[in-house]
C-alpha cells in the first residue's frame, strides 16, 4: 500500500514539523486565542509563532492585547530553515507584553515602536543581525533582561544605560570596542556577559555596579583593568566552582596575570591593592630568588598550550558555545 506524502501548502514533509497542523487554514484572531497557553515557568499567556507562519506573521496577531508572552522565534534546529525577517511596528500594540523572544531571526532593525511596551520585562534578541537600538528603546522602564548576543553591534548602544532595572545583560559576540562610560548607571545589574568583543578598556564607572554576581570578560583585547574593579565586591560572593569572573583570552599586558585572575576576585583585588605592577615585580623576583618556574603569563601557560588565547575555536561570529556556557546564567529569564 503506497505510503501518502503529500505535503503541507508545498512544504517538503523534512519540514511538516515546523507547520502549524491548521497552517492550512487562514489564521484568524480566534484561531490563534485557541492555541494561548498559560506559561508556567513566564506565568503568564503565552503565544508561540513557528515554523513558516514566521515569515508572514499574522497581522490578527497583533489585536491580541491580552498576550503576555509572545515567543516568535525557530523552535529548533529542523526549524531554522523559517525565520522572522523583519519585526512588524504594530508590534507596539501588544501592551501588555512582559516577556518577547525574538532569538535566532534574521533581524537588523526593531521598530521604534517597541519602545510602547511599557510592560516589557525580558527581551532576547539575539543571534540577529541587529548593529543598532532604535531611538526611544531607554523608555523600556521595566525591563530587567536583555539578550543581544550574537549580533553586530561596533558600538555599545547608549540606550541600555537608560534602562535602570536591569538585572541581566548579555551583549557577547558582538563587536564592542569600548563599553559606554556611563554604564555605572545599571546599578541593579547582577550579571554583564561581554565575551567575545573587541574591548581594549573598560570605563571606571563599571566599578559603580556593586550588585554584580557576574562578570564575563573572556576573549576581548583588553590591555588592563581599571582600578574600579577592585569594588566589586559582590563577585566574591558566589559558591565555590562557579566563575563570576571570565578574563581569559585577554592580553593584559598591564595586568593582573592569569595565575592571579584565575584565582579570583579576591586574589584580583588584594593584586592591586598590594600596586598592581609593581607587586607583580616583587613577586616574580621572589620567584627567580626562590629558583621557581612558575607560568606568569597565557603563553607560558601548559594549560594554554594548543590554545594560547585561551578563546577556543569561536571567532567572535558564532555564539553558540557563549550560549551553550551562559545556559545557567539566562535561567532568569524563566523568573518574574
Amino acid at each position: 500500500m503506497a505510503t501518502n506524502s503529500l505535503s503541507i501548502n508545498g512544504t517538503s514533509p523534512h519540514h511538516q514539523a515546523c507547520v502549524p497542523l491548521a497552517y492550512s487554514q487562514p489564521a484568524t484572531k480566534s484561531s490563534l486565542k485557541l492555541r494561548v497557553e498559560y506559561d508556567a515557568s513566564f506565568r503568564g499567556k503565552k503565544l508561540k509563532i513557528k515554523g513558516k507562519e514566521l515569515e508572514h506573521v499574522p497581522r490578527e496577531l497583533f489585536l491580541m492585547d491580552e498576550l503576555e508572552i509572545l515567543d516568535l522565534s525557530p523552535e529548533r534546529p529542523a526549524c531554522l530553515f523559517f525565520r522572522l525577517p523583519k519585526l512588524s511596528p504594530a508590534i507596539g500594540r501588544l501592551h501588555n507584553l512582559r516577556v518577547l523572544i525574538l532569538d535566532t531571526n534574521e533581524l537588523q532593525t526593531i521598530p521604534a515602536q517597541i519602545s510602547h511596551l511599557k510592560n516589557l520585562e525580558q527581551l532576547l534578541l539575539s543571534n540577529n543581525f541587529l548593529a543598532r537600538l532604535p531611538d526611544g528603546f531607554g523608555a523600556l522602564a521595566n525591563l530587567t533582561s536583555l539578550h543581544l548576543a550574537n549580533n553586530r553591534f561596533a558600538e555599545f548602544p547608549g540606550e541600555i544605560t537608560s534602562l535602570t532595572k536591569l538585572t541581566f545583560l548579555d551583549l557577547s559576540s558582538n563587536r564592542l570596542r569600548r563599553v559606554a562610560d556611563d554604564v555605572g548607571r545599571l546599578r541593579r545589574l547582577e550579571t554583564l556577559l561581554l565575551l567575545y568583543n573587541e574591548l581594549t578598556e573598560l570605563p571606571e564607572s563599571i566599578g559603580k555596579l556593586r550588585r554584580l554576581r557576574t562578570l564575563w570578560l573572556g576573549c576581548n583585547k583588553l590591555q588592563k583593568l581599571p582600578r574600579s574593579y577592585a569594588d566589586l565586591r559582590g563577585l566574591s560572593c558566589c559558591a565555590a566552582g562557579y566563575v563570576t569572573a571570565m578574563m581569559d583570552g585577554n592580553p593584559l599586558p598591564l595586568g593582573p596575570p592569569p595565575r592571579v585572575y584565575r584565582a579570583g576576585f579576591d586574589a584580583v583585588r588584594e593584586w592591586m591593592q598590594r600596586g598592581g605592577e609593581d607587586a607583580e615585580q616583587t613577586e616574580e623576583a621572589g620567584d627567580l630568588d626562590a629558583g621557581t618556574d612558575e607560568p606568569t603569563d597565557a603563553t607560558d601557560d601548559p594549560d594554554a598550550v594548543g590554545d594560547p588565547d585561551g578563546c577556543g575555536d569561536l571567532d567572535g561570529n558564532d555564539a553558540s558555545d557563549v550560549e551553550d556556557r551562559g545556559e545557567m546564567l539566562r535561567s532568569d529569564t524563566h523568573e518574574s
